[in-house]
């Protein structure tokens, strides 16, 4: 069962995506943050590696939130 509905208990699927949409507003606001701080760098200096390892994984993450909510407005909107 869909733990994220349990702990929510038994509300509507709206609050479900609420929580998404929350949740993946949080993540973008972090992702444009990094992006501001490596646009404000001095463009002679490289990125380390750990910058590049989580800009990367950052990166990974947003796609993979951006591909689940629209996968799930997807089955959202077939069932109704």
């Amino acid at each position: 069962m869909n733990t994220l509905t349990t702990a929510l208990g038994s509300t509507s699927g709206q609050g479900v995506m609420r929580y998404r949409a929350r949740r993946l507003h949080e993540r973008l606001a972090a992702r444009v943050g990094l992006a501001l701080l490596a646009w404000s760098r001095p463009t002679d200096t490289a990125p380390t590696h750990d910058e590049v390892a989580l800009r990367r994984r950052l990166e990974r993450e947003a796609a993979q939130l951006h591909d689940g909510t629209y996968a799930d407005l997807a089955l959202r909107t077939r069932a109704a």
